[in-house]
């Protein structure tokens, strides 16, 4: 059992080091479509894809573009990560007798969806 109380504190470490790259990674996003008027559209398939503004140079639209589809991609990643991280460290939660982490999972579960919910396209 310590040893399951061990990992389970390295795997909320670990989410407590991720949640604010997924948040940073989340307002540059935000901030960035914004500020270039790029309207950014998902699919039924979770395909993106992008409204340039008309007038908006092919060279730059291209430019942001690319940043754009880094950005949601170091997203979804972290977003995976920690959600992987979040369902492991409920099934270590669940087998230990103790409830002392409960809180502290909960906390970071909130946190993750509050998070997903600001990045919506």
């Amino acid at each position: 059992m310590e040893g399951m109380s061990l990992e389970l504190t390295q795997i909320v470490e670990t989410i407590d080091q991720l949640l604010p790259q997924l948040k940073n990674f989340i307002g540059q996003f935000n901030q960035l479509v914004a500020s270039s008027g790029i309207n950014v559209v998902t699919d039924l398939g979770g395909n993106m894809s992008l409204d340039v503004p008309s007038s908006m140079p092919d060279d730059l639209a291209e430019h942001l573009g690319r940043k754009i589809g880094v950005i949601d991609r170091l997203i979804t990643t972290r977003g995976q990560e920690i959600d992987g991280l979040l369902h492991k460290s409920i099934e270590i939660e669940n087998k230990l007798e103790s409830s002392e982490f409960k809180s502290k999972i909960l906390e970071r579960v909130a946190e993750f969806q509050k998070l997903n919910k600001s990045y919506k396209h």
